[in-house]
């Protein structure tokens, strides 16, 4: 394979629009315009299900107005992952004129020079975000992307005709690996509405008519208190950010040192199996069953919720994640900037208990999506790493 050499240029002279967006007064989707923000970028994608609906000042009324191709980037965020978070805007054709918040900022590329695809590729791939990172300050608690310096980075640019060959490619390598996270998706929409078809007489009685409460179902393993000291091996530690909504990722790894294992762990042992909830901050709600370790240590702001006879694990999962039991959360939990509960706020939570047969059929079904979703996983990280490895190899010049 030969690798080209690919001239680089800067943003700022590849492009023919760079703004900021607008605002306007509050308004309704019948007397205003959609307006798209941070929020609306999910996964490097545009997601237009929830815009703001504002009345645009005359003077933005044409000058802002979005139209497909148009790259918009966040600019401002308190959150450093999401500052340059950007996706490339396609009109939906529904009536609406869209435009775009006054913290995000546009790029419309001079298509005479450059392909806009190639530019969001650049943007997003593992070299664009580096270069992202020496271009943020931080003033007041925000994040914000120096303009200036963002379009004086320096982006490859091979001829028009190659960058659009190449972004054919990659859209296609794009397109196998969202349709494989989409399946996956799937998995997990089936698991629900097994849960619902099989539950649905137990979960419709009111929590006030129902007759146990999460202490008569589990045992509660609560720690709390400040976690021991983190160490580059020894024995695994669990945290509240390796517990995901229904699903539990051990990336990072992170360990604590085995002559302080015992110490720590005085409070009780978790098993495998254990319903691990967190109890606080943005991941407060947070739910998935402990994996099996040799052996495993839990953080603060976990609690391990252990099974009696009467409970299987995976129910017991899917009713913690349910909005009945959320809503109950909600309406225990303490603090303002960053709530909380504690153990005994949960005990008390009314839950339905099905027959046990019942259960265990459950638990099959969910034993038999499992298998599916850990072959879905492979799939979609093999998918994810040709997507990658093309991205590289395109922006050396050996695609």
């Amino acid at each position: 394979m030969t690798t080209s050499v690919i001239e680089q240029k800067k943003l700022g002279d590849l492009v023919c629009l760079s703004d900021s967006g607008t605002w306007g007064d509050e308004a309704t989707p019948e007397t205003g315009s959609p307006v798209l923000r941070s929020t609306n970028i999910d996964s490097y994608t545009m997601n237009l299900d929830a815009p703001a609906w504002r009345v645009i000042p005359d003077n933005d009324v044409e000058r802002r107005k979005l139209r497909t191709g148009d790259l918009i980037v966040t600019k401002s965020s308190g959150s450093p992952d999401h500052i340059g978070k950007c996706a490339v805007f396609i009109h939906p054709e529904d009536g609406h004129d869209y435009y775009f918040s006054n913290f995000m900022l546009r790029l419309r590329a001079d298509d005479s020079i450059l392909d806009h695809r190639w530019l969001f590729y650049w943007l997003t791939s593992d070299r664009g975000r580096f270069e992202l990172q020496r271009l943020n300050s931080t003033t007041t608690g925000l994040r914000n992307v120096n303009v200036g310096q963002y379009l004086g980075q320096t982006i490859p640019l091979p001829p028009l005709s190659e960058q659009k060959r190449i972004a054919d490619i990659l859209d296609k390598a794009d397109a196998i690996l969202r349709k494989r996270q989409e399946a996956g998706n799937a998995l997990d929409d089936l698991l629900n509405s097994q849960f619902w078809k099989l539950f649905h007489a137990e979960m419709a009685i009111p929590a006030n008519e129902t007759t146990h409460v999460l202490i008569d179902t589990v045992d509660f393993l609560d720690y709390r208190g400040k976690s021991p000291p983190k160490s580059d091996s020894g024995i695994p530690l669990v945290t509240a950010k390796h517990v995901k909504r229904g699903w539990f990722e051990f990336d990072p790894p992170e360990f604590v040192p085995k002559d302080r294992y015992d110490g720590w762990m005085q409070r009780g042992l978790p098993r495998p199996g254990d319903v691990l909830f967190t109890t606080e901050g943005h991941t407060m709600g947070s739910a998935a069953l402990l994996p099996r370790f040799e052996k495993v240590a839990l953080a603060q702001r976990l609690i391990a919720l252990q099974c009696k006879d009467t409970i299987c694990p995976d129910f017991l999962l899917h009713f913690v994640l349910s909005d009945r039991f959320q809503n109950e959360v909600r309406k225990r939990a303490t603090g303002s900037a960053a709530q909380g509960i504690r153990a005994k706020e949960l005990q008390n939570i009314p839950i339905p208990l099905p027959a046990m047969e019942k259960q265990i059929l459950f638990g099959k079904i969910a034993s038999a999506i499992q298998i599916q979703k850990e072959r879905s996983a492979q799939s979609i990280s093999d998918a994810d790493g040709l997507f990658n490895s093309l991205v590289q190899c395109a922006f050396k010049g050996e695609l």
